[in-house]
Order: C-alpha cells, then sequence, then structure tokens
C-alpha cells in the first residue's frame, strides 16, 4: 500500500484529502505543520507527500528541504493558493514532481497522485534491474563444494524469496554474515536497504533505543530524535548478528515487534508499523540457552522457522584448498601454495574456521614472496592419534586399541547429544555393542 503524508495547516483540508485518498486504497498520515511533517518524516517513510505552500511557521518548500534528507526517493506535490504559482514552480525546480491550485478539483487531484506514484513504481523498478545487470552471484563469495555446504546453499535458494524469519547457526567464522547477506540478495527485498546489527556490541541500557529510536529530551543526550534501526530497515532486511546476547528483559519487546511489526520510539507515545524481514545468526546453541533461560522460548520460535546451519570448516576439510587458494589469490594475484603446505593447511582443525584461514593466508603470503611454503606457515603439522607409537617395555597392543576405540566413543557421544542410540549409529555398532563398551568406560 502507498503510503502519502499530507502537510496543511488547515484541517478542513487535512480531512477532506484524507477521505479522498484512503477512499482510494492509499494509507495517509497527517501533519498540521512544516515542523510536525519533519519530525514524522524522521520516523517513517512515504512514497509521497501532498503539503501546503504557504504555512505559519516552515513553509512548504523548507518543508520539503527537510524532509529530503530522508525521503530520498518521495515524490512532492504541492497544494498552492491562487497568486503563489511563482513559488509552486520553484519547488518544481528544487524537485517537486507538480503543484495543484486551490480549490482543487479531485479527480485533477487523483490524476496528479497517481501519476507522482508510477513514477516512484518506476524508479523502483529501475533499481531492480540495475541490481540484477550488475550485481553479483549471490553465493560468489561463499567458496566451497562440499556436500555440506551445497546442502546448506540449496535450502537457502529455497527459502529466500519469502518473508519468514531465518536463524543461521554456526561456530564463529563460518560465514554466517555471507549467507545472510546472500538471502538479502535472493530476496524479494534484495532492492532495499540491509541494515545489519551486532547485538553483542549493544549496551544493555541502550537496546530500546538503538532498535526503536528516541525522542529528543526523553534522557540526558538526547538532544533530537534518533531513528531505530527497525524505522531504518522498513522494506528491507534487518539482520540480528549474534542474536543470543540479547539481554532477557529486552527479548519481550522485540518479540511483540516481530509478531506485530509496530514499534513506539523510546519517550513516543503513539506506535507506527515497519515492514522489515528478520535475519538472526548466533553461534551459541539456543536450545540449551532456553533451558538455561538465557533466552526467551517464544523468541526462539518466533525467530526459529527455519534455521541455515554453517558446518565448521573441519566437518569439509575439501573445501580448504579452494578457499585457501581463493583468499591467496586475493591478496597476491602471482603467489601459489606449495602442495606440502596445501596438505598441512588442509590437515589443520581451524577452530577460528574460515575467519583463521584467511588470516592464516594474509600471513603466510606476506613471508612468502612467489610460493607459500610449510615453513611460512604459523603452526605445525598435525600428528595424527592413529599415528603410530614408539613400542616400549610391557607394550600391549589391545590396551592401545582400547585407548583409541574409548576416544572414538567419546567423540560420538559429544556429538549424539549423550543419546546412546545415535551414537552407535555413529560409529555404525549395533546398540547393544555400544552399551556394554560404554559401561566400561564409565566406570
Amino acid at each position: 500500500m502507498e503510503k502519502i503524508l499530507i502537510v496543511d495547516d488547515e484541517k478542513r483540508i487535512r480531512k477532506i484529502l484524507t477521505l479522498l485518498l484512503e477512499s482510494e486504497g492509499y494509507e495517509c498520515t497527517v501533519a498540521e505543520s512544516g515542523e510536525q511533517a519533519v519530525l514524522i518524516g524522521s520516523e517513517k517513510k512515504f512514497n509521497l507527500v501532498l503539503l501546503d505552500m504557504n504555512m505559519s511557521g516552515m513553509d512548504g518548500l523548507e518543508t520539503m528541504r527537510c524532509l529530503k534528507k530522508n525521503q530520498t526517493d518521495t515524490q512532492y506535490v504541492f497544494l498552492t493558493a491562487h497568486g503563489s504559482v511563482k513559488h509552486a514552480v520553484e519547488a518544481i525546480q528544487c524537485g517537486a514532481y507538480n503543484f495543484l491550485e486551490k480549490p482543487f478539483d479531485n479527480d485533477e487531484l487523483l490524476i496528479i497522485v497517481k501519476g507522482a506514484l508510477e513514477i516512484c513504481k518506476v524508479k523502483e523498478k529501475l533499481r531492480i534491474l540495475e541490481s540484477q545487470q550488475y550485481a553479483e552471484s549471490p553465493f560468489e563469495k561463499i567458496i566451497g563444494n562440499s556436500d555440506k555446504l551445497k546442502a546448506v546453499l540449496k535450502l537457502t535458494e529455497k527459502i529466500a524469496p519469502f518473508d519468514t524469519p531465518v536463524l543461521v547457526s554456526g561456530e564463529s567464522g563460518t560465514g554466517k554474515e555471507l549467507l545472510v547477506r546472500a538471502i538479502h540478495k535472493i530476496s524479494q527485498r534484495r532492492d532495499k536497504i540491509f541494515i545489519p546489527v551486532n547485538c553483542a556490541a549493544i549496551a544493555p541500557n541502550l537496546f530500546e533505543s538503538e532498535f526503536f529510536g528516541h525522542k529528543k529530551g526523553t534522557f540526558t543526550g538526547a538532544t533530537q530524535n534518533k531513528k531505530g534501526k527497525f524505522s531504518e530497515a522498513d522494506g528491507g532486511t534487518l539482520f540480528l548478528d549474534e542474536v543470543g546476547e540479547l539481554p532477557i528483559e529486552f527479548q519481550p519487546k522485540l518479540l511483540r515487534v516481530l509478531e506485530s511489526g509496530e514499534i513506539t520510539p523510546v519517550g513516543g507515545t503513539k506506535p507506527f508499523y515497519t515492514d522489515v524481514r528478520i535475519i538472526a545468526a548466533t553461534n551459541k546453541d539456543l536450545e540449551k540457552e532456553v533451558k538455561k533461560g538465557n533466552f526467551r522460548e517464544d523468541l526462539y520460535y518466533r525467530l526459529n522457522i527455519f534455521t541455515l546451519k554453517l558446518p565448521p570448516l573441519r566437518e569439509r576439510r575439501n573445501d580448504i584448498p579452494l578457499l585457501a587458494q581463493y583468499f591467496c589469490k586475493q591478496m597476491a594475484k602471482d603467489t601459489i601454495i606449495n602442495k606440502n603446505a596445501l596438505k598441512i593447511l588442509t590437515q589443520a582443525d581451524w577452530p577460528g574456521n574460515i575467519r583463521q584461514l584467511k588470516n592464516e593466508i594474509q600471513r603466510a603470503v606476506i613471508l612468502a614472496g612467489k610460493s607459500i611454503e610449510p615453513e611460512h606457515l604459523g603452526f605445525e603439522p598435525l600428528k595424527s592419534d592413529l599415528a603410530l607409537k614408539e613400542f616400549y617395555d610391557g607394550f600391549n597392543l589391545e590396551k592401545e586399541l582400547d585407548v583409541i576405540r574409548k576416544n572414538y566413543y567419546v567423540a560420538a557421544m559429544e556429538k549424539a547429544g549423550n543419546k546412546k542410540s545415535r551414537a552407535a549409529q555413529i560409529l555404525g555398532v549395533s546398540y547393544r555393542i555400544f552399551k556394554y563398551q560404554w559401561e566400561k568406560y564409565e566406570e
């Protein structure tokens, strides 16, 4: 629904315009002065502004100049009294779409309004075409061919076009923000704004102001009205990074916004609607955080309509050579990675995942010159736990094999969330055998 702001100091004109335009299906907001219009425009975006040229206080031309700071793509139509045509022409020269003399004809007004809104639609279509023509592939920066990564990207393509919330999970450094930006690029909102917010970087007492905005004078330091992140992202995508860090006391307020779409700035009394798609990311296990009481269950289910879980780098080792060579070419096109160095990189566990690998390649490129050798890497090759050990007095093969077996059992239980039946499946043994061995290891 197109949004129209009506600015006129005559109550009768505001009422006539509102009734006429709402009967045509437009959403109308009214302001009785230029100053009030600027305040409203700092919190909400409009497709069209209808404003009187001659108002007490801030006149129409000055109002348009101020509104344009926040309403960059908005069209402006002036209503002017007889004899003020000269000022209306000046307004057109400053970027207004058209003007209409009072008393106006309703049909003529509607024709001008429709023409102005059609300009908005054309501009939007042009932006979409330009973004499609020049934009890179949404997955271009997501490097890898592993089955686990392909499965995530395939699901991403299915859910991205819909406006439902998405929760992206994964360890730090796995590329969660790259995937979130890819979702935005594939979505219907790809030509709209993308606003990322790091929830871990906001002071607990500033969450409401940061997300919902505030009114001037609400608290010490609030010297002017401030838009919140929801208002900034209106029509686009709001990315809540590290959503697991949200204070528990703020979570019910965020939940209300997700359910209703309405926000109220701190110090404000009138809520207004925002059209925002939410995508969240976390490196925490939110189910565990819910059980601990650190995260609200209702908010978790509201965000968790779709979950995309990015695998850690150690679970997609065949992607490590691709990533390493990609980062190497980014930093130095003429530098290559020696096959022995590449083998060492592939064997590493990478607790910091892709971010750590990128930093390691950057360091190696600086040290290496033309070819990255093993000595240019910041760590030694991993020694396998399965490597043959030195024989010693009293060496017992069965004991050594039992240590290896126990390590696998422990790892399987961790991966299975301490569920014995699932751990048995992971190891490829029967539940009975697993239970028997596990009871021995627990003694």
